[in-house]
């Protein structure tokens, strides 16, 4: 009992601190004692897909993405033996997190108004 309700705080902890950080101006998603790639920053063309971080050794991590364009979404993809996604809208910054992921990588989709992403990304593990 004790183990869950620390790893759910841990996981609320990283997602609180990702989000609160990117709420700001530029890239303000900074290392943390669990940050095992990033930050950093990444421009997306319109319909293209980058793989921010890759070689992950199937762990169990969270991908916080901020999402600085002004009219395109981004999908967030945690890759492993399985895969999760989720859109971010623009303006908005998500956390995902999954177990066994190998590649967080980070796809620029056609907005109302379409242009390339400007994406802010970290990588925590769990």
């Amino acid at each position: 009992m004790t183990v869950r309700i620390f790893a759910l705080f841990s996981i609320l902890s990283l997602c609180l601190a990702g989000t609160a950080a990117a709420a700001g101006k530029g890239l303000e998603l900074t290392a943390g004692g669990r940050t095992v790639a990033g930050p950093g920053s990444v421009a997306v063309a319109s319909e293209a897909t980058v793989a921010v971080a890759d070689g992950l050794e199937g762990r169990r991590l969270c991908a916080t993405v901020a999402n600085r364009s002004r009219g395109s979404s981004v999908l967030v993809e945690l890759i492993g033996n399985t895969t999760d996604s989720q859109t971010v809208d623009p303006g908005s910054t998500l956390a995902l997190c999954m177990d066994n992921t190998d590649t967080v990588q980070v796809t620029c989709q056609v907005g109302s108004r379409p242009s390339a992403c400007s994406v802010d990304w970290r990588v925590d593990e769990l």
